[in-house]
């Protein structure tokens, strides 16, 4: 009942400020209208809400600001192919990602798992796991960016599933393979994850990388000319790196750029200026200036951002700090609303993850928008309020 009287308090708050100041701006009555939708959730997903006094001055500012300025589209996360993930919890995640907002997942599908065997697909039980998944994304009105990754054995000696396949025409014949099945399903193919790190790619070789990319995209473009091919998002605003992928021939490779702009230190604010280093958001700048250096206007998707929600623990290095519940819902507005002011070539912006899934430990399941029970943080409806 408190939070409830708390939403009804933000709901005068700004009907007040209309009529005192003679506004009716289409940005004044979309908070009101996102307002009254939130009285009518379920009490559980409104008793986490601002305190009034908070959301009252946030909403002050917004009513001053006027109508909120174009975001780029939202996608999330979503790992539904990841073994703590069954039909049913799917389902449930996969339809609260359609209530909140975005119109995009992002799904990372394993090389290693659809072919195992160099000359066979795995139609009996890897094919048909992507086949249900997509299946579901697509009931629900959700686009999906497929991440394509993790090499088989058979193609590369048998070094690990994050080694670079010894003939990249193997990986291309792959993609090409998978984009024949679920073309009509896959609004965009990404060519790895995050390539110019050794966690993701060993050797993180922008050569070896540049070779992958282009077998892919000449491979996906000669059976169909509209598909779109995604530079796999590098780890932070990594310029330095993609000007030795373009200096190795990737540019005509790729239809758009992701990158994964997470801040270091991970509890920093994401209008914090560009120090020239990699781990800004604003050092998105850099990256768009190796773009036009080369004559290169493509769009650019974050395929990946986010801040996680816990507390720090004493000495915790500035990668794995987290932030409040309250602060991560804040950043992740303010985030969408700069990316969209003052960086409009960035299309899409994926929030790093849907779910927390108990077994990945505490920093990697802080980013997530629901809790394991599947209830919505803050963060969820902060986004949803936004994007309504």
């Amino acid at each position: 009942m408190l939070a409830i009287g708390s939403m009804f308090a933000c709901l005068h708050t700004v009907v007040v400020i209309s009529l005192v100041t003679g506004s009716s701006t289409r940005g004044t009555r979309a908070l009101v209208a996102g307002l009254v939708g939130l009285l009518l959730l379920p009490v559980t997903e409104v008793v986490e809400g601002p305190r009034p006094s908070d959301a009252s001055a946030d909403l002050r500012l917004v009513a001053a600001a006027g109508p909120t300025p174009p975001t780029p589209d939202l996608g999330v996360q979503f790992h539904g192919l990841w073994s703590h993930y069954d039909r049913a919890k799917r389902a449930a995640v996969l339809n609260r990602i359609s209530g909140s907002g975005a119109r995009w997942v992002r799904l990372d599908v394993s090389w290693a798992m659809i072919q195992p065997r160099r000359r066979s697909y795995d139609l009996e039980w890897g094919v048909p796991r992507v086949d249900r998944v997509l299946k579901q994304a697509e009931r629900r009105g959700l686009r999906v960016l497929v991440t394509f990754w993790l090499t088989p054995g058979w193609a590369n000696g048998g070094q690990g599933e994050r080694v670079a396949p010894d003939d990249a025409s193997d990986y291309a014949t792959a993609l090409a393979w998978a984009a024949r099945r679920w073309g009509d399903r896959v609004g965009a193919w990404e060519v790895w994850n995050e390539p110019n790190s050794e966690d993701f790619l060993e050797g993180a070789d922008p050569a070896g990388y540049t070779d992958l990319l282009c077998a892919a995209h000449d491979a996906l473009h000669r059976q169909d000319d509209t598909v779109r091919v995604v530079l796999g998002g590098l780890m932070y605003n990594d310029d330095a790196w993609l000007r030795r992928a373009y200096a190795s021939g990737a540019r005509g490779c790729f239809d758009i750029l992701g990158v994964h702009p997470y801040m270091a230190p991970a509890d920093a604010r994401p209008e914090l200026e560009d120090d020239g280093e990699i781990w800004r958001m604003r050092h998105l700048a850099a990256i768009r200036r190796v773009m036009t250096r080369h004559d290169d206007r493509r769009p650019v998707w974050a395929t990946e951002f986010g801040w996680s929600s816990h507390r720090n623990a004493a000495g915790a290095p500035a990668w794995k700090r987290g932030v409040s519940q309250r602060k991560q819902a804040k950043y992740a507005v303010r985030a969408m609303t700069m990316l969209g002011r003052d960086y409009p070539y960035v299309k899409k912006a994926f929030w790093y993850k849907a779910l927390a899934s108990g077994d990945a430990g505490r920093h990697h399941d802080g980013y997530a928008m629901l809790r394991r029970d599947l209830s919505p943080k803050p963060v969820f409806r902060a986004l949803r309020r936004l994007l309504r």
